[in-house]
């Protein structure tokens, strides 16, 4: 028992000593885990540059694949379950985390006010 414990202790300052001669990075590519370009965390996607360019691609993906699926269903649907599967889906997703992209380019406003003027598309009536 005390053998494996110590061989443990001398892998951990090995691996250690390894990492700061290294880098922790290649530690971890050595170990068999790969970094990710990005990380999800409370549904925002940071990309390594925090530019949110990831976020607003999955933000309009995911929008636009729940908007297509209720206009394929609308015409089963009445009017007010209409508006809340849109504002269930598709604006919800839209207003999560917005205050993030204060400062963000137009470019990416853009993207998403796209998604909103889609809105105007279904037929709520």
């Amino acid at each position: 028992m005390v053998n494996s414990m110590l061989s443990n202790v001398q892998l951990l300052y090995l691996l250690l000593f390894f990492a700061a001669v290294v880098g922790v990075v290649a530690v971890l590519v050595a170990l068999g885990i790969h970094p990710s370009n990005t990380v999800r965390n409370t549904g925002v996607v940071f990309d390594q540059t925090l530019s949110l360019d990831e976020h607003v691609i999955s933000v309009c993906k995911s929008a636009l694949f729940h908007l297509q699926n209720i206009v394929k269903v609308r015409e089963y649907l009445t009017v007010d379950s209409t508006k809340a599967l849109v504002h269930a889906f598709v604006t919800c997703r839209l207003d999560n985390c917005n205050s993030l992209l204060t400062g963000s380019p137009k470019y990416l406003i853009t993207k998403l006010q796209r998604i909103q003027l889609k809105l105007r598309s279904v037929p709520c009536g």
